[in-house]
């Protein structure tokens, strides 16, 4: 168990460090300074924590048995990350509205929606909602 937990916790550090270097190369600012990486910035530098987390207690801690509910599932987690990496591309490319939507109503139906109606309501009021809320209220323009 500690070896798959270290070589979980290598494996988001990378992804982490990678989605890091990347956003970081993103130029244009906005009114405020901030620039719309600011955001998966946050994001990536808490999974780098994270990840380090994993590994430091992977490491000290003792090899207990893991119950059935709190396992690694690679199932649902490897298609999040590939997820998460072709949003980030895809924010840079084509803004945030589309690629956020689509994002939001894959990752549901990935970990279980199956109502459309659900689906589709959050994945395209949600995007639309943060949208306004950037750039009106934060002034914050997103790509």
């Amino acid at each position: 168990m500690k070896k798959r937990n270290i070589l979980l916790g290598a494996a988001y550090a990378a992804f982490a460090i990678v989605g890091l270097i990347y956003t970081c190369s993103w130029t244009y600012t906005s009114t405020t300074g901030l620039n719309p990486s600011f955001w998966p910035n946050i994001m990536f530098t808490m999974l780098l924590l994270s990840a380090i987390a994993i590994i430091v207690f992977s490491v000290l801690g003792p090899d207990a048995e893991v119950s059935e509910d709190s396992r690694f599932h690679w199932k649902k987690s490897l298609p999040t990350i590939i997820w998460v990496g072709l949003y980030t591309y895809a924010f840079q490319r084509f803004g945030f509205l589309i690629p956020t939507m689509v994002f939001l109503c894959g990752e549901m139906f990935l970990f279980g929606e199956k109502r459309w109606k659900v689906l589709l309501l959050i994945s395209i009021l949600l995007p639309i909602i943060l949208y306004f809320l950037f750039t009106k209220v934060f002034g914050i323009y997103l790509p």
